[in-house]
């Protein structure tokens, strides 16, 4: 079987296995039927070693044939843990995984990288944001993971009845537009979901975690962070004008100028490792192969560039509260 997907015109993908993936979890709206030439082809096959054997040797675990970049860990003979990438500066990238790499390996950051490095040849880049419409305003909520932003995000759907989600925790953001990115939505046993509606799965989902993970011996082998489907799939783009940055401390709400608010945006975004350029030392690598032809510190000046840009127009502020419900409610008195 095969999976294709068109995330929002910028970046074309066919896969032989799915990509709803750890960290990756590429929405299931970006699926289509068909891709004509896909930007990136992602394969699952065995790797012959006897194949790049003779390929000038890079470091301990690589190999370089002229267009290739083999990496190979571990005894090959024995579990062929190998991949390889092949034209990842070019407009067609293809890369490929033997089984045992798909289930072992750092699969999710290589492809996490390939798709933020295509994405900037469209001038956009993922950002560790969410993106909601309020009766028809568009708003930018970030912070640091755990902050709140899913229990602000939540009690604002339950609050404005006329509200788009567009992503939880990451936007793929342009100079001056927003393109959604609607995985599900990400939930903590400290998560308020307030009045939002949740299908009864959901809902006996988190139940179960919330009552599991108060066990300390069993929360230890327990994930601590699920998911909730809100049946907001939307494969579209805003143009927020607000944007608001949640924080620990003494309840308030104060303005921010826009190249700190950048910062604080470019800053966060570092923490979605799976989606910045350099995330895995292979692309590391194939940069360093490369020489000028690529040029992950360009690439890095290239998304801070994108994310000032983006500020030049946007109101920013800055929320603190040492309660995450509280974040909402400042929220709200500040639209209205």
């Amino acid at each position: 079987m095969v999976f294709n997907y068109n995330i929002h015109g910028l970046v074309t993908i066919c896969s032989d296995r799915s990509l709803a993936i750890d960290n990756i979890e590429l929405p299931d709206v970006f699926l289509v039927e068909d891709i004509e030439d896909p930007d990136i082809i992602i394969k699952i096959k065995e790797i012959d070693p006897k194949g790049f054997v003779s390929a000038e040797r890079v470091g301990d675990k690589f190999r370089w044939d002229g267009e290739t970049l083999y990496l190979n860990w571990g005894a090959p003979s024995i579990f062929n843990l190998s991949a390889a990438i092949k034209g990842l500066e070019c407009d067609k990238t293809e890369l490929t995984f033997s089984p045992f790499f798909w289930k072992f390996g750092n699969v999710s950051h290589i492809i996490g990288s390939s798709i933020s490095i295509h994405l900037l040849k469209h001038n956009v880049t993922p950002v560790h944001a969410a993106c909601i419409s309020l009766n028809g305003q568009d708003i930018l909520i970030s912070g640091l993971s755990n902050m709140g932003k899913t229990s602000t995000i939540l009690n604002l759907l339950s609050h404005f009845p006329n509200s788009k989600l567009y992503a939880d925790d990451t936007v793929i953001l342009g100079e001056n537009i927003a393109y959604s990115f609607p995985r599900e939505v990400g939930i903590s046993p400290e998560t308020d979901t307030g009045n939002i509606e949740m299908s009864s799965k959901s809902k006996f989902s988190k139940i179960f975690r919330d009552k599991v993970l108060k066990t300390p011996v069993i929360s230890a082998f327990y994930n601590n962070r699920g998911s909730i489907n809100l049946n907001q799939d939307i494969i579209g783009t805003s143009y927020p004008n607000q944007c608001y940055f949640l924080r620990d401390g003494p309840l308030g709400i104060s303005e921010l100028d826009s190249k700190e608010a950048a910062k604080l945006l470019f800053d966060s975004t570092q923490t979605l490792t799976h989606f910045r350029a350099n995330s895995h030392h292979s692309v590391a690598t194939y940069s360093y192969i490369m020489k000028s032809k690529m040029d992950l510190h360009e690439y890095e000046v290239e998304r801070r560039s994108i994310v000032d840009n983006f500020f030049a127009d946007v109101q920013c502020y800055e929320i603190s509260s040492n309660k995450k419900g509280e974040f909402a409610q400042l929220i709200k008195d500040q639209l209205s």
